[in-house]
């Protein structure tokens, strides 16, 4: 049976969200108080749970309130989850008026509201285009359906190489050109509307910023500074040679995105080339000492997977056959 519990204001409590240690009585239940528009402090909470606000999200925060077990009914039309629905139905209206006002040119996955100051803002974020990826875009109005492309960036980054020893730390600078904002194409539509953004260069020197430093830290470099520039939509990439070997003539170094990607997609690929041949030259090796009575589980199950083209069974029993008959002959010479 669920537990009730009251707020020093009667308010029963069915839904307790935290457990807060209370240096008076541990374990004390906490919820949130209901009363999100409120200013001035309340009289009948404790004054040390009054000071402790929790976080909602990164843009809001509530009060906390002190709340005891009572063995009274539980009265859902005096309690903390009614005030909360009726919060949620006054947030929804209100949403849907400004939806009306603006004549539907609103994303709903853009709008932030304020429950203490019953305020909307409607704000506008490229990465969450780029993550929902929505048929149709409200703001617009207009279907985001139809031919693909993608978002391509170059990337200027200077940072410091430490010398090694007596060695004189060095500056250097590198172009990387055609980084892909997403790894699955988006719409054209949605293309030219998130280029609009003027937030798009923070997004992605925000994210970039972030992952260099990181990176650059554990190869024993100090990130100086990361631009981002020449940002485009395109179905395809485009290698500008000349541009390059002017860059490389003033010393800075240029490498594609496009390139290292296949490059590490083929190395990948050609270390597991290499290390299922290396296992199956192991298995063979095995099946022609031991036979197949002495392979064990696991390597049993790995020869179900093995293409039958790369396992010739016939000429490995043959072989078997061979390395017994070979131990037979070395064994009666003794």
């Amino acid at each position: 049976m669920d537990k009730t519990f009251k707020t020093p204001c009667g308010l029963f409590v069915k839904e307790i969200i935290d457990i807060f240690d209370y240096t008076a009585r541990n374990g004390n239940p906490v919820c949130r108080c209901p009363y999100f528009t409120r200013t001035e402090t309340c009289e009948l909470n404790d004054s040390y749970v009054e000071e402790v606000m929790h976080p909602c999200c990164h843009y809001e925060t509530t009060h906390a309130c002190m709340v005891q077990e009572t063995d009274e009914k539980y009265d859902y039309e005096n309690s903390v989850e009614k005030l909360i629905q009726q919060e949620k139905e006054i947030e929804n209206q209100l949403i849907n008026d400004f939806v009306k006002q603006k004549k539907g040119h609103v994303c709903r996955q853009n709008i932030r509201y304020n429950r203490h100051t019953r305020e909307i803002t409607h704000f506008y974020a490229p990465e969450l285009c780029l993550y929902l990826q929505c048929k149709y875009c409200d703001v617009y109005q207009e279907n985001l359906t139809g031919a693909k492309t993608n978002i391509f960036y170059d990337l200027k980054i200077k940072y410091i190489e430490h010398g090694e020893g007596l060695l004189l730390d060095v500056q250097k600078e590198t172009i990387v050109k055609n980084k892909k904002i997403t790894q699955v194409p988006i719409s054209k539509k949605l293309a030219e509307i998130i280029l609009k953004s003027r937030k798009l260069g923070e997004y992605i020197h925000y994210k970039e910023h972030s992952r260099l430093e990181r990176d650059l830290r554990y190869e024993m470099k100090k990130l100086l500074s990361v631009e981002v520039f020449n940002i485009r939509a395109e179905i395809k990439v485009k290698h500008d040679i000349y541009e390059d070997l002017e860059a490389i003539k003033s010393g800075i170094s240029v490498s594609y995105s496009d390139i290292e990607l296949k490059q590490k997609k083929q190395e990948k690929s050609d270390r597991r080339a290499k290390a299922k041949q290396e296992k199956i030259d192991k298995i063979k090796k095995l099946y022609i000492e031991k036979g197949y009575d002495g392979l064990g589980n696991q390597e049993r199950k790995f020869m179900k997977l093995v293409d039958s083209g790369e396992l010739d069974w016939e000429e490995l029993d043959k072989l078997h056959e061979e390395y017994l008959e070979q131990q037979q002959s070395q064994l009666s010479l003794f």
